[in-house]
C-alpha cells in the first residue's frame, strides 16, 4: 500500500483512494502507513465512522468516506 501512496506523492497525484476492506488490525495498519506516506495527498474509505473519522484525519488523510 505504501508503494503506491510514495508514487502518487512522487508524481504529486492528489486525491487518490485507500479503500479499507476489513476493519481488522492489519487493515487499519496499512491504511494508516499509506496516509502516513502521503500526508494530506490520499482520500480513505470503508471502515470509517464518524467515532472514528478524525483519527485517519489525524494520520494524514485528506477526508474520509463514511
Amino acid at each position: 500500500m505504501c508503494r503506491f501512496a510514495e508514487l502518487y506523492k512522487s508524481d504529486a497525484l492528489t486525491g487518490g483512494h485507500v479503500i479499507m476492506l476489513g476493519a481488522d488490525g492489519d487493515s487499519k495498519a496499512a491504511a494508516y502507513a499509506a496516509l502516513g506516506a502521503y500526508p494530506g495527498g490520499l482520500q480513505l474509505g470503508g471502515g470509517v465512522s464518524t467515532e472514528n473519522a478524525v483519527e485517519y484525519l489525524d494520520a494524514g488523510g485528506c477526508c474520509t468516506a463514511c
